[in-house]
């Protein structure tokens, strides 16, 4: 199931960029992280907020919500889309820190 949802959302050689992970390629990396999120946070998903775009570039923000409902961090990340639709890059920026007082 996340091989078909990953091929119809992700191009095949998808660069990949998170805080733990260096700019990688492949849509196994992108299948791998999430599966290692679901071990870490059973239960818990991801709540989508603001979304800003323009030309072929996405920025969102995100927030993980732990299977309990309660909030464990926030983030942002920017998406690159292809000339068919497909995202072609993934960096997460993660968890976000307060603005200093």
């Amino acid at each position: 199931m996340a091989g078909q949802i990953a091929d119809e959302l992700l191009t095949e050689n998808i660069a990949y960029q998170t805080v733990r992970h260096d700019l990688g390629t492949g849509r196994a990396q992108v299948i791998e992280d999430m599966a290692t999120f679901h071990e870490r946070f059973p239960g818990g998903h991801f709540e989508i907020g603001d979304v800003s775009s323009h030309h072929d570039v996405a920025l969102l923000t995100w927030v993980i919500i732990q299977g309990d409902g309660k909030e464990f961090a926030r983030g942002h990340d920017q998406l690159t889309v292809d000339h068919d639709g497909k995202i072609s890059k993934i960096i997460t920026f993660g968890p976000s820190s307060k603005n200093p007082d």
